[in-house]
């Protein structure tokens, strides 16, 4: 219900809100709502309630619910996940949007489960930070397994992944 919801009132943002930009063979119209990076990436919302993630001169990338998630959505772990959901909050107050709706509906866990399964350093701890504060799914937990003894982890994500574990998650 929240998708239709959003959808009804994405239809009301003022026209001059909207970007219009080039997404693969196709141009799109979508609402920048927060910046994820300091190179200039947003995230933002198509007319039917999709995520966009691009910049607002050039290209974007639409993210299909039926597709598995783009890396460029890696970058939102790089603040921390009470400021990326503070600044969505702004945002839907500011183009008259149900903050609880698009809360709901940005995919967090499958970005901190790409993040994990990135095998990048960096990536799996910015990953694991956003953990530490969250009810633990399966999925996540097995790859807190791995991450917990692997190698190209960090330190900090090795041990943070032990304690997350060791701590009534296993």
């Amino acid at each position: 219900m929240a998708h239709e919801d959003l959808v009804a009132e994405l239809a009301q943002v003022n026209e001059t809100s909207w970007r219009f930009s080039d997404c693969g063979d196709a141009r799109v119209g979508w609402l920048p709502l927060v910046a994820v990076s300091a190179s200039g990436l947003w995230l933002g919302v198509d007319r039917e309630g999709g995520w966009i993630l691009g910049r607002l001169q050039g290209s974007v990338v639409a993210s299909a619910r039926d597709e598995p998630m783009p890396q460029p959505w890696l970058t939102m772990l790089d603040m921390s996940e009470s400021e990326f959901r503070e600044r969505l909050d702004s945002a839907a107050h500011r183009h008259g949007l149900s903050s609880s709706d698009l809360q709901q509906m940005v995919p967090v866990d499958d970005i901190l489960e790409l993040g994990l399964r990135s095998r990048s350093t960096h990536w799996a701890e910015r990953a694991t930070r956003w953990l530490v504060d969250r009810p633990l799914r399966d999925d996540q937990i097995d790859l807190l397994r791995e991450a917990a003894t692997a190698r190209w982890a960090s330190q900090w994500t090795r041990q943070t992944a032990k304690k997350l574990l060791s701590a009534g998650h296993e």
